[in-house]
């Protein structure tokens, strides 16, 4: 199975539900290189506790990746 590539947009409710819920799916290979939220502090935050690389205030950043058009956004 290929690795699926993602990056998340919010770091609330909804977006914690989704990573805590991915990690328990078997045989699922998820790459989480992002996650953008209105708030750095709480990016920051969401990004440590789930290993995630990087992290912006600005969803526009995100996008602007170089491997975007290889990135699932949520």
């Amino acid at each position: 199975m290929e690795r699926v590539r993602l990056a998340m947009v919010g770091s609330k409710l909804a977006a914690d539900l989704h990573l805590s819920n991915l990690s328990k799916l078997r045989g699922l290979k998820v790459d989480v290189l992002a996650i953008a939220s209105k708030n750095k502090e709480n990016a920051a935050a969401f990004a440590k506790r789930f290993s995630i690389p990087d992290y912006y205030d600005d969803y526009r950043r995100l996008l602007d990746r170089k491997e975007q058009g290889q990135i699932h956004v949520c």
